[in-house]
């Protein structure tokens, strides 16, 4: 076992660790042990019924100031990325990213995005202010439906 944090702080809390033997993420809080269910909460999921294969979008409206772009670098990390697969269920990459909003107006959020989400260009859309739903449907049918199709759909 490795003890990753101690909170004496929050006393409902005390201890979190992650047990190796176990594969689980552990806290005591004072009275008993047990495991942290792990979990995350995407804005919105498509689920492809004939294959089903899923793929969740993250979403984030922000004006050209705040932090909304930076909280969803969460789904980013490969720790969070092992764990939304192993959820899933799935091989491939299952997140999309949209932003909308002034920040994707403003030309250093956009850069700032660009990098970010650099590893995964093609689940990144920018949907700006007056935008076609034209975009988003061009990207839905270039983007996600091949990945929720499956790979004998990826190489027609």
């Amino acid at each position: 076992m490795k003890t990753i944090q101690n909170s004496t702080q929050n006393p409902k809390f005390l201890y979190v660790w992650f047990d190796t033997e176990r594969n689980l993420f552990m806290e005591h809080n004072g009275k008993k042990t047990q495991v942290i269910r792990e979990t995350f909460e995407p804005d919105t999921g498509i689920l492809h019924i004939p294959s089903g294969r899923r793929y969740i979008i993250e979403c984030k409206n922000q004006q050209p100031k705040g932090n909304a772009h930076e909280r969803a670098c969460k789904y980013t990390t490969l720790s969070m990325m092992d764990f939304i697969k192993k959820k899933l269920g799935v091989d491939y990459h299952p997140v999309g990213y949209i932003f909308s909003g002034g920040m994707v107006e403003n030309e250093g959020y956009c850069r700032e995005l660009r990098a970010f989400f650099k590893f995964s260009k093609g689940h990144l859309l920018l949907w700006k202010e007056n935008r076609s739903p034209i975009l988003l449907t061009n990207w839905l049918e270039s983007t996600v439906l091949p990945l929720l199709r499956g790979p004998l759909s990826q190489s027609e």
